[in-house]
Protein backbone atom coordinates (compact mmCIF):
# COMPACT_ATOMS: atom_id res chain seq x y z
CA UNK A 1 0.00 0.00 0.00
CA UNK A 2 1.35 3.65 -1.25
CA UNK A 3 0.32 6.90 0.62
CA UNK A 4 0.08 9.78 -1.48
CA UNK A 5 -0.14 13.17 -0.20
CA UNK A 6 -0.90 16.16 -2.43
CA UNK A 7 0.18 19.27 -1.09
CA UNK A 8 0.68 23.03 -2.56
CA UNK A 9 2.27 25.87 -0.77
CA UNK A 10 2.00 24.60 2.97
CA UNK A 11 6.10 22.97 3.77
CA UNK A 12 5.08 24.20 7.14
CA UNK A 13 1.55 22.31 7.92
CA UNK A 14 1.73 18.57 6.76
CA UNK A 15 0.00 17.21 9.42
CA UNK A 16 -0.77 13.79 7.06
CA UNK A 17 3.24 13.17 6.62
CA UNK A 18 3.18 13.74 10.77
CA UNK A 19 0.69 11.30 11.50
CA UNK A 20 2.17 8.52 8.72
CA UNK A 21 5.28 8.84 9.61
CA UNK A 22 4.55 9.17 13.75
CA UNK A 23 2.49 5.59 13.15
CA UNK A 24 5.64 3.76 11.95
CA UNK A 25 5.05 4.37 7.37
CA UNK A 26 8.63 3.82 6.15
CA UNK A 27 9.64 6.70 3.41
CA UNK A 28 9.54 4.23 0.80
CA UNK A 29 5.41 4.02 0.92
CA UNK A 30 5.03 7.70 1.21
CA UNK A 31 4.97 9.86 -2.20
CA UNK A 32 4.78 13.61 -1.31
CA UNK A 33 3.40 15.22 -4.30
CA UNK A 34 3.89 18.88 -5.38
CA UNK A 35 2.65 20.58 -8.44
CA UNK A 36 4.28 24.01 -7.97
CA UNK A 37 8.39 23.76 -8.74
CA UNK A 38 8.82 26.82 -6.48
CA UNK A 39 7.85 24.55 -3.26
CA UNK A 40 10.50 21.31 -4.01
CA UNK A 41 13.39 23.18 -2.49
CA UNK A 42 11.46 23.87 1.13
CA UNK A 43 9.72 20.21 1.01
CA UNK A 44 13.01 18.77 0.41
CA UNK A 45 14.65 20.38 3.20
CA UNK A 46 11.96 19.72 5.87
CA UNK A 47 10.96 16.30 4.51
CA UNK A 48 13.48 14.43 2.53
CA UNK A 49 14.41 12.10 5.04
CA UNK A 50 10.19 10.90 5.73
CA UNK A 51 9.01 10.62 2.05
CA UNK A 52 9.94 10.56 -1.44
CA UNK A 53 9.10 13.88 -3.31
CA UNK A 54 8.01 14.58 -6.80
CA UNK A 55 6.83 17.38 -8.52
CA UNK A 56 5.66 18.41 -11.22
CA UNK A 57 3.90 21.54 -12.50
CA UNK A 58 0.30 21.55 -12.52
CA UNK A 59 -2.55 24.04 -12.00
CA UNK A 60 -4.90 22.60 -9.58
CA UNK A 61 -5.61 19.54 -7.08
CA UNK A 62 -6.73 16.98 -10.16
CA UNK A 63 -3.48 17.55 -11.74
CA UNK A 64 -1.38 16.81 -8.70
CA UNK A 65 -3.11 13.40 -7.94
CA UNK A 66 -2.41 12.98 -11.38
CA UNK A 67 1.24 13.44 -10.36
CA UNK A 68 0.74 10.40 -8.14
CA UNK A 69 -0.72 7.78 -10.53
CA UNK A 70 1.44 9.16 -13.07
CA UNK A 71 4.52 8.12 -10.83
CA UNK A 72 3.65 4.87 -9.14
CA UNK A 73 1.87 3.59 -12.24
CA UNK A 74 -0.65 1.25 -12.98
CA UNK A 75 -1.72 -1.91 -10.70
CA UNK A 76 -0.93 -0.42 -7.35
CA UNK A 77 -3.31 -0.20 -4.17
CA UNK A 78 -2.73 4.27 -3.57
CA UNK A 79 -4.25 5.88 -0.66
CA UNK A 80 -4.57 9.17 -1.68
CA UNK A 81 -4.67 11.55 0.96
CA UNK A 82 -5.00 15.82 1.83
CA UNK A 83 -1.87 17.42 3.58
CA UNK A 84 -4.06 17.89 6.69
CA UNK A 85 -4.86 14.62 8.17
CA UNK A 86 -4.64 14.24 11.92
CA UNK A 87 -6.24 11.20 12.68
CA UNK A 88 -9.17 9.12 11.26
CA UNK A 89 -12.61 8.03 13.49
CA UNK A 90 -14.76 5.18 13.86
CA UNK A 91 -18.81 5.44 14.33
CA UNK A 92 -19.41 2.92 17.35
CA UNK A 93 -23.36 2.55 18.14
CA UNK A 94 -23.64 4.26 21.85
CA UNK A 95 -26.49 5.66 22.67
CA UNK A 96 -28.91 7.15 20.21
CA UNK A 97 -27.57 8.23 17.43
CA UNK A 98 -23.89 6.83 17.90
CA UNK A 99 -20.35 8.09 18.66
CA UNK A 100 -17.14 8.58 16.85
CA UNK A 101 -14.14 7.31 18.47
CA UNK A 102 -10.42 8.32 17.75
CA UNK A 103 -8.95 4.58 16.29
CA UNK A 104 -5.68 3.97 15.98
CA UNK A 105 -3.45 3.54 12.72
CA UNK A 106 -3.44 -0.51 13.09
CA UNK A 107 -7.09 -0.36 12.64
CA UNK A 108 -7.28 2.38 10.21
CA UNK A 109 -5.00 -0.14 7.91
CA UNK A 110 -7.20 -2.94 8.17
CA UNK A 111 -10.08 -1.20 7.43
CA UNK A 112 -8.13 0.34 3.99
CA UNK A 113 -7.12 -3.09 3.00
CA UNK A 114 -10.92 -3.96 3.54
CA UNK A 115 -11.47 -1.67 1.25
CA UNK A 116 -9.12 -2.82 -1.11
CA UNK A 117 -10.58 -6.65 -0.94
CA UNK A 118 -13.84 -5.27 -0.93
CA UNK A 119 -13.42 -3.03 -4.29
CA UNK A 120 -11.44 -5.94 -5.75
CA UNK A 121 -14.16 -8.03 -5.28
CA UNK A 122 -16.92 -5.68 -6.39
CA UNK A 123 -14.69 -5.08 -9.50
CA UNK A 124 -14.56 -1.23 -8.95
CA UNK A 125 -10.97 0.64 -8.44
CA UNK A 126 -12.06 3.46 -5.97
CA UNK A 127 -13.56 3.41 -2.20
CA UNK A 128 -13.57 5.97 0.85
CA UNK A 129 -14.91 6.70 4.10
CA UNK A 130 -17.91 8.82 5.01
CA UNK A 131 -17.18 12.24 4.03
CA UNK A 132 -18.37 13.74 7.72
CA UNK A 133 -17.36 12.14 11.33
CA UNK A 134 -21.45 13.60 12.56
CA UNK A 135 -22.73 10.35 14.14
CA UNK A 136 -26.07 11.28 13.62
CA UNK A 137 -25.65 11.08 9.46
CA UNK A 138 -23.40 8.46 9.57
CA UNK A 139 -26.30 6.32 11.94
CA UNK A 140 -28.77 7.68 9.11
CA UNK A 141 -26.73 6.33 6.26
CA UNK A 142 -26.07 2.98 8.37
CA UNK A 143 -29.94 2.46 8.68
CA UNK A 144 -30.59 2.98 5.02
CA UNK A 145 -27.71 1.54 3.29
CA UNK A 146 -25.88 -0.64 5.73
CA UNK A 147 -22.00 -0.55 6.77
CA UNK A 148 -21.16 0.29 3.04
CA UNK A 149 -22.51 2.58 0.33
CA UNK A 150 -22.60 1.46 -3.60
CA UNK A 151 -22.13 4.00 -5.74
CA UNK A 152 -22.25 6.86 -3.82
CA UNK A 153 -19.87 10.10 -3.31
CA UNK A 154 -17.30 10.41 -0.80
CA UNK A 155 -14.42 13.21 -0.59
CA UNK A 156 -11.33 12.67 -2.59
CA UNK A 157 -9.53 13.81 0.59
CA UNK A 158 -9.25 10.42 1.95
CA UNK A 159 -9.31 7.71 -1.17
CA UNK A 160 -8.45 4.49 -1.80
CA UNK A 161 -7.23 3.68 -5.68
CA UNK A 162 -6.42 0.55 -7.40
CA UNK A 163 -4.69 2.15 -9.94
CA UNK A 164 -5.28 2.11 -14.10
CA UNK A 165 -4.96 4.56 -16.63
CA UNK A 166 -7.86 6.41 -15.05
CA UNK A 167 -6.94 10.17 -13.96
CA UNK A 168 -8.85 12.82 -12.60
CA UNK A 169 -9.96 15.56 -14.83
CA UNK A 170 -7.87 18.63 -14.55
CA UNK A 171 -10.36 20.31 -16.38
CA UNK A 172 -12.52 20.12 -12.89
CA UNK A 173 -10.67 23.09 -10.57
CA UNK A 174 -12.09 21.32 -7.46
CA UNK A 175 -10.46 19.76 -3.96
CA UNK A 176 -12.83 17.56 -3.61
CA UNK A 177 -13.12 15.38 -6.86
CA UNK A 178 -16.44 14.17 -7.59
CA UNK A 179 -15.72 13.75 -11.13
CA UNK A 180 -13.49 11.08 -11.11
CA UNK A 181 -15.54 9.30 -8.47
CA UNK A 182 -18.64 9.85 -11.40
CA UNK A 183 -16.70 8.83 -13.92
CA UNK A 184 -15.77 5.26 -12.22
CA UNK A 185 -20.02 4.71 -11.41
CA UNK A 186 -20.83 5.57 -15.14
CA UNK A 187 -18.00 3.56 -16.55
CA UNK A 188 -19.87 0.55 -14.71
CA UNK A 189 -16.82 -0.02 -12.42
CA UNK A 190 -18.88 1.57 -9.59
CA UNK A 191 -17.32 3.14 -6.22
CA UNK A 192 -17.65 2.19 -2.72
CA UNK A 193 -18.33 4.30 0.62
CA UNK A 194 -17.31 2.35 4.13
CA UNK A 195 -19.89 4.40 6.13
CA UNK A 196 -18.32 3.65 9.63
CA UNK A 197 -14.62 5.63 9.42
CA UNK A 198 -13.95 9.02 8.94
Amino acid sequence: MIFGIISYHRAEAQKTLDYLTKNGVPKDSILLSLNDPKDVERYRALYSERAKIICKEKGNAAGNRNNILEYIGAGKRLVLLDDDVKWFEKWEEVGRQGKMRKIPFGEVVQALEAGFNLAEAYGSRVFGFYPTSNPLFIKQTRESDGEYSFDRLFQGGCMGIITSEDRFDERVPVCDDYEFILRQISNGRGAIRINSYA
